[in-house]
């Protein structure tokens, strides 16, 4: 009987613990990333953030004054985000410019070069987006970042950090953006890869 009785006690006390620790994590993310992952890099100049529903979006071009829009997911004409993400962008007369990267695939020095190009003769302000905000984004705001010079290598590379959602651990894969990074921190300062 006493067995029982410490067996329910330790199943229930896992239990709780099981729970408060993912209510923990959960809160933790949230607080992270927030409803829409949106952050200010350069304050009145670019923006980044998730993936936006369309009123949010509406929102966000009226609050920020945003006058481009950079999708790293694609042109995906097909899909309902993307039509309502077109709709929300010439509603506002906001220029959307579309670039398709994969979180878990490296991006090549001159193909990240191509982008932060699109970001300079972009009308500003500007909103750089990925599905998540975390990894795509991550790695284009920290190639612009260091490559304008507005920060030093290491603070530029904290744009890819679990404080936006960036998790490249685990199964994630998407350690191809920390990579990515790296070999074009490594290609502007004329080293070899």
């Amino acid at each position: 009987m006493r067995r029982r009785r410490r067996s329910r006690r330790g199943w229930r006390a896992w239990s709780i613990a099981t729970a408060l620790l993912l209510v923990l994590c959960g809160g933790f993310w949230l607080g992270v990333r927030g409803p829409d992952n949106l952050h200010a890099v350069a304050d009145g100049m670019v923006y980044r953030s998730a993936q936006m529903d369309a009123a949010t979006l509406r929102h966000t071009i009226r609050e920020k004054g945003i006058k481009a829009i950079l999708n790293l997911r694609g042109e995906k004409p097909g899909s309902n985000w993307y039509r309502k993400e077109m709709e929300a962008a010439q509603a506002a007369d906001v220029l959307l410019l579309n670039h398709g990267l994969s979180a878990q695939r490296e991006v090549s020095p001159d193909e990240l070069e191509d982008v932060l190009r699109l970001m300079d003769r972009a009308p500003k302000p500007l909103l750089v987006h990925c599905e998540g905000g975390s990894d795509r984004t991550g790695l284009v705001i920290a190639a612009w970042v260091f490559s304008r010079g507005h920060r030093p290598t290491e603070e530029a590379y904290k744009q890819l950090s679990l404080r936006y959602g960036h998790f490249p651990y685990l199964w994630s894969n998407t350690d191809a953006m920390d990579k990515s990074f790296w070999n074009y921190v490594r290609q502007a300062a004329g080293t070899p890869r």
